[in-house]
């Protein structure tokens, strides 16, 4: 094997937190904010004239000038302990990014579990090097940059605890393994990182996992109870005032792409379609981007994962397109972060409803950050289609940074993609946030209000919801009140259930054995909805009294959950009804799951018991077999069996009778993914349900060609097999992104 870098001297040691006592007075809340939190540790990046080489061998001699960071603590398993493995960590600058040198030393280096590579696969189930970058200092957002052995490079951008892991920005990255560890090196250019112009330290934190052992360390903040991303007890990388804002300029183009082909045998209609599509992005200021699109085709994007509907109620699919997702963090909005009473989700631009694309011939977007402010502003042009005439979309959000980590701020939306109807929402929202309660621990509180014009609706278009919570180790409780009025209408937004008074809570008790036991939960958490006369709905109480996890990640859970249910309507699952009435039933679950530390991982869930005035058994399971790096195949399928009193649509469209019913949903998916190297993979994803009687194929090969320059060619089949097996729509995409960036 290749020899590693020769080993620096250590540098000093950094001042550490300690765990507190996780004892919770809500009476101290407001003075929270005033406890004293320990010192951060300290690094300043060197500027040199020339940056390393990227190839994952640390011999440039560049690297001798860098301090070394090498004091890094436990988190997990055992929070405070020294790490059990060294590990070094260079940062230099020059006049166009930022270098890390990484040494994460190992004295079995054939046990280092490394089986990814692929760009956008995390490596938290494997050794991995994470760094998470807060840009403007302000301990709320940032970047998560992650390298593992095998030279993937996947990132993340972040809002406090909101993860936006399909945001992608241009970086590099290169590693190997030797005989004393594994090496590597990063280089991010400042034009892929917006930050305070002139500010002098960043917030930075940096952790290594070694997955065989369990165990993850960090440099900063290694308490357990606190995430990677959560930045106001993070240290400081100092030396950045000359971080250079370039010209600001950046073009991604199609020079000969997409060139799309649609082949619908059902519809019986083909056509082939070329639309060069550009991107231009400036920045403004280091801190403020602008954006234009012009006739983007997202088809590149990933493919959605299939969900089977068993309740009455529209289903939330995330947003998986990169213009919507650039800065998507600055348009979150309270606590409110999937499902019902979203005021704004930018998957409601340019999808229809039964998720084909909608033509946007151009759109905008400013979004960043002027001192305290958080600025974002977006305008799409949306085409008519299907009897919707052109419509104009737009949203803007502005918050304030108060306090250490909170803030307060506004959103409006206007405009509706779904009908020429008239449609305007306007919001408030006041996010508080302490990670320095009692010294370590967090809480967190949420207020905001929403309200809706839409056209045919003088009143009763408001909502509210206000939420306080503990998200700590060893006790972790949340409580929430939402209420949405019956016209509630964010036609911007997501909303499946108007007309309701929604109460959450939540509460966890976690133990940390000695041994390879990492946790033992118990877990409990209920949710009551009423109308608005307080008259009960629907309920749930999920009870969890045994969930056990190792450090290598097998676990073990029990669930029982109790459901309560007022149906006013008949609804569908499949071509089954459910019928009007009042349902009370009952469900246990067994789950079991294996490591992906191994090679093969497995996991079951076996549930059972009553459904809807009947019964129902419930089994998924999970197989992902990964024989190296370059390979994973997953199996995974989903099987509801149901016994239950229902009706069936008549010929007439009445329905006719309750009877006895015994039927089944299927679901089920394969993939196969082929990582040639970690710029050129290959992955093909097959679904099938049942409830639809169609089978989708989604098959995509990514050339990576250098960062920010991607070659796609993608393929979707469609299959219809309610009468046997039936060729539906077939779309081939070809598509090269070329960024140019000044």
């Amino acid at each position: 094997m290749d020899q590693p870098a020769t080993p620096r001297p250590r540098s000093g040691a950094f001042e550490r937190m300690r765990p507190c006592s996780p004892h919770l007075v809500l009476a101290s809340l407001l003075v929270a904010t005033a406890s004293a939190a320990v010192e951060s540790p300290r690094v300043h990046a060197v500027r040199v004239e020339r940056g390393p080489v990227i190839d994952g061998v640390l011999d440039d001699d560049v690297w001798s000038r860098a301090q070394v960071i090498d004091e890094f603590t436990q988190v997990e398993p055992e929070q405070g302990a020294p790490a059990s493995m060294r590990t070094e960590i260079r940062i230099l600058t020059d006049a166009e990014g930022l270098y890390f040198a990484i040494s994460c030393y190992d004295p079995e280096p054939d046990r280092i579990v490394a089986r990814r590579m692929e760009r956008d696969d995390f490596f938290f189930r494997e050794d991995s090097v994470t760094i998470t970058i807060d840009t403007f200092h302000d301990h709320r957002n940032g970047f998560l940059f992650q390298t593992g052995p095998r030279r993937g490079r996947p990132d993340a951008s972040f809002e406090g605890r909101n993860f936006e892991e399909n945001w992608d920005g241009i970086w590099s990255a290169s590693a190997r393994i030797t005989s004393e560890g594994w090496f590597a090196e990063i280089a991010i250019p400042f034009k892929t990182l917006p930050f305070k112009p002139g500010g002098d330290t960043w917030g930075m934190n940096l952790s290594r996992t070694i997955k065989r052992r369990g165990e993850t360390v960090r440099w900063a903040d290694p308490n357990v109870a606190h995430i990677l991303t959560d930045m106001a007890e993070a240290g400081d990388l100092e030396g950045m005032a000359r971080a250079s804002e370039g010209v600001g300029l950046g073009l991604v183009c199609g020079p000969a792409a997409p060139r799309r082909r649609a082949h619908d045998s059902i519809e019986d209609r083909h056509y082939t379609r070329y639309t060069p599509s550009l991107d231009v992005f400036y920045r403004i200021r280091p801190s403020l981007t602008g954006s234009l699109t012009i006739n983007n085709d997202f088809g590149e994007a990933g493919v959605d994962e299939r969900q089977v509907n068993l309740d009455r109620f529209a289903l939330f699919f995330p947003e998986r397109r990169d213009f919507f997702l650039q800065d998507s963090g600055i348009f979150n909005f309270g606590d409110l972060r999937r499902g019902n009473g979203l005021p704004f989700f930018s998957r409601r631009i340019g999808l229809a409803p039964d998720g084909s694309a909608v033509s946007l011939p151009v759109g905008g977007k400013i979004a960043g950050r002027i001192g305290r402010f958080n600025i974002g502003l977006m305008d799409i042009q949306q085409r008519g289609t299907g009897g919707l005439d052109d419509t104009n979309l737009f949203v803007g959000r502005l918050s304030v940074n108060v306090l250490d980590e909170s803030t307060i701020g506004a959103i409006v939306t206007n405009g509706d993609p779904l009908s020429n109807d008239d449609n305007t929402l306007i919001g408030f929202d006041a996010n508080f946030q302490t990670s320095t309660y009692e010294g370590n621990q967090i809480i967190t509180a949420n207020v905001w209000a929403q309200n809706t014009f839409s056209s045919g609706f003088d009143s009763d278009q408001a909502s509210y919801g206000i939420s306080i919570g503990y998200p700590n180790d060893r006790i972790n409780w949340k409580m929430q009140y939402r209420e949405f009025q019956e016209n509630f209408r964010p036609a911007l937004g997501f909303v499946n259930r108007t007309g309701i008074r929604r109460y959450d809570g939540s509460w966890r008790y976690r133990w940390r054995p000695p041994g390879e036991i990492n946790t033992i939960d118990v877990r409990v958490a209920g949710r009551l909805i009423t109308d608005p006369a307080n008259q009960i709905e629907s309920a749930v109480v999920a009870i969890r009294p045994f969930v056990l996890q190792t450090e290598i990640d097998d676990g073990v859970e029990l669930r029982w959950v109790h459901f309560h249910d007022v149906v006013d309507q008949p609804f569908p699952i499949g071509e089954v009804y459910i019928p009007a009435g009042t349902y009370d039933y009952d469900e246990g679950v067994v789950s079991v799951k294996t490591s992906y530390n191994r090679p093969l991982r497995v996991r079951l869930d076996l549930a059972g018991g009553t459904f809807r005035d009947g019964t129902s058994v419930r089994t998924a399971p999970v197989i992902e077999w990964r024989p190296s790096q370059h390979w994973l195949l997953s199996v995974s399928y989903r099987l509801n069996q149901f016994w239950i009193p229902g009706q069936r649509r008549l010929s007439g469209g009445d329905l006719g009778p309750v009877e006895d019913q015994n039927f089944r949903t299927h679901l089920a998916q394969v993939k196969v993914n082929i990582a040639f190297t970690p710029n050129i993979t290959w992955n093909t994803t097959v679904q099938y349900d049942n409830v639809s009687h169609t089978m989708g194929l989604n098959s995509r090969f990514h050339w990576i060609i250098t960062p920010g320059r991607d070659f796609f060619i993608v393929v979707n089949q469609g299959f219809v097999t309610e009468d046997g097996f039936e060729t539906g729509r077939t779309e081939p995409l070809v598509k090269l992104n070329w960024t140019f960036r000044f």
